[in-house]
């Protein structure tokens, strides 16, 4: 009778799990969506990198993306390895989450310069299946350290896994 009992609950507490589990985002394979498009931070623009610094997608697929960061400014910049994806599901982005640890750090762009990352999707965000995507991260002049949040500059590239 114990184990009737025990098996009922067990059953009922799954049940219980799984109607708990669905919700309306957009499915992304195995990557973590759990951002609302209203919580996807404005993009922040520095008015003195609007024009002179860019970021473009290299080379993407399902578990990687190489962009380049173009610093055309008269200023030296510091990013980091951090990054955000974020998947449109033809409405409204959505931010997909990773609570995966890194390790950061600073690395700076000369003026007139360039650096190319190669982020690993696999490790972060999981695999991602077919659409339209962006990356985002952000620069800060060095001349503004201690940095505030209207020191940031985010930068978007845009990308399309087939």
């Amino acid at each position: 009778m114990k184990k009737i009992i025990l098996l009922g609950a067990t059953l009922c507490l799954f049940v219980v799990v799984l109607a708990g589990c669905s919700n309306n985002y957009p499915a992304v394979d195995n990557a973590l969506i759990i951002q609302r498009p209203n919580t996807v931070a404005p993009i922040r623009i520095h008015p003195n990198l609007e024009n002179s610094v860019s970021m473009v997608v290299d080379e993407s697929d399902y578990g990687r993306v190489v962009v380049t960061i173009f610093n055309n400014s008269e200023y030296e910049l510091t990013t980091g390895h951090h990054y955000r994806i974020e998947f449109y599901d033809g409405y409204d982005w959505w931010w997909i989450f990773s609570d995966s640890p890194f390790t950061d750090e600073g690395l700076v762009i000369l003026p007139n310069d360039s650096i190319t990352l190669t982020k690993n999707l696999y490790f972060t965000v999981g695999t991602l299946s077919s659409g339209q995507y962006r990356i985002r991260k952000s620069v800060f002049r060095d001349i503004d350290i201690p940095i505030t949040e209207n020191d940031l500059h985010d930068l978007i590239a845009e990308f399309h896994l087939d």
